[in-house]
């Protein structure tokens, strides 16, 4: 009998409404996240997925097209709630910059496997995979930027180099899947609180 799933594999076939492309894609991100991309092999993932190798080739071409898939699912993601808290945001320029960087920054900590996997291992995919994923990479980064010219203009901050800054912001955001698979949900509580405070500190005039 197949274990209960975990959150990462509950979120992944919500996406699919399929159990097996589901099983395989969590059972990737397992692999890719204990052994990296290229170290992983088709059979591990088989084997996580409780399926026969030719099952992989089925639903997959290849590994490539796993990781691909993953790493797209994960920054549509991120784009979306982070999209989301600029469409519930009122008009205050420090307060729409706090509310996106805090959507971002929870992605990051409450899917940090999948978060590090889509970031850390991005280069191994092939150009035209890596320009699909990296087109909405850009949408994030183009909505930070949008609201920290806003708030440049309004006087509202102070951003010498908005282009350095917003790197900055979401780079810090990006990193807390490094070492937020080792945190508790309870320490990560006050995470998002935090980065805004700390992305506001940053920019405010």
């Amino acid at each position: 009998m197949r274990e209960r799933p975990r959150p990462e594999e509950k979120l992944l076939l919500g996406i699919t409404n399929s159990d097996s492309s589901g099983r395989l894609l969590a059972a990737a991100l397992q692999q890719f996240g204990e052994k990296g991309f290229h170290a992983a092999t088709t059979r591990d993932i088989s084997e996580g997925a409780e399926m026969s190798p030719a099952g992989v080739y089925v639903r997959y071409a290849s590994k490539v097209e796993l990781l691909f898939e993953l790493t797209k699912i994960s920054h549509e993601i991120a784009l979306s709630q982070v999209r989301q808290a600029l469409d519930d945001a009122p008009p205050r320029p420090a307060e729409r910059v706090r509310l996106f960087v805090e959507a971002f920054a929870r992605y990051h900590v409450e899917h940090p496997l999948l978060a590090r996997v889509s970031q850390y291992e991005l280069t191994a995919l092939p150009a035209e995979r890596f320009k699909e994923v990296n087109k909405i990479r850009r949408n994030v980064e183009k909505l930070l930027r949008a609201e920290l010219e806003a708030g440049v203009a309004s006087g509202d901050f102070e951003v010498p180099n908005v282009k350095g800054v917003s790197t900055a912001i979401l780079s810090l955001c990006i990193d807390i899947a490094r070492w937020s698979l080792s945190q508790s949900r309870d320490q990560n509580g006050d995470i998002t609180n935090l980065y805004g405070d700390l992305a506001l500190k940053m920019i405010s005039a």
